[in-house]
C-alpha cells in the first residue's frame, strides 16, 4: 500500500489505483497472523482513497473534452438529496497501521 502513495505521490495516479487496490487485496486472510492490528480501519480508509483516486482520474478525464456535457447533465439531473461520491476536492486522510481496541 505505501508503494500506492509513491506513486500517487510522483503523479502516477493509474499506477497508485492499481497497486492499492491490490494491497487492499493482499490484506485477505493478514487477521490471523497479526489479530492485534485495525485491518477494517485500513481496508476503509484505503477504500476511501481509491474512490478519491477515481474521481480525481475522472475529471482529468473531464477536462479533456467533456466537461460542457457534464456541468450540463448534473444542472439537469441535480437532487437536492443527491450523495456524490467521494469528492475530488477533499483528499482523505492516508491510512495508518493502527492497534484494535
Amino acid at each position: 500500500m505505501a508503494v500506492a502513495f509513491h506513486h500517487w505521490s510522483s503523479g502516477n495516479a493509474v499506477g497508485a489505483h492499481s497497486v492499492l487496490k491490490r494491497g487492499l487485496r493482499n490484506l485477505d486472510g493478514a487477521e490471523s497472523s497479526f489479530s492485534w492490528i485495525d485491518f477494517q480501519r485500513l481496508r476503509s480508509d484505503g477504500e476511501l482513497w481509491l474512490r478519491y483516486i477515481e474521481s480525481t482520474c475522472s475529471a482529468n478525464r473531464e477536462r479533456e473534452g467533456q466537461i460542457e456535457d457534464r456541468i450540463e447533465w448534473r444542472k439537469e439531473n441535480r437532487t437536492e438529496d443527491s450523495t456524490e461520491h467521494v469528492s475530488r476536492d477533499v483528499r482523505p486522510d492516508l491510512p495508518k497501521i493502527l492497534v484494535r481496541r
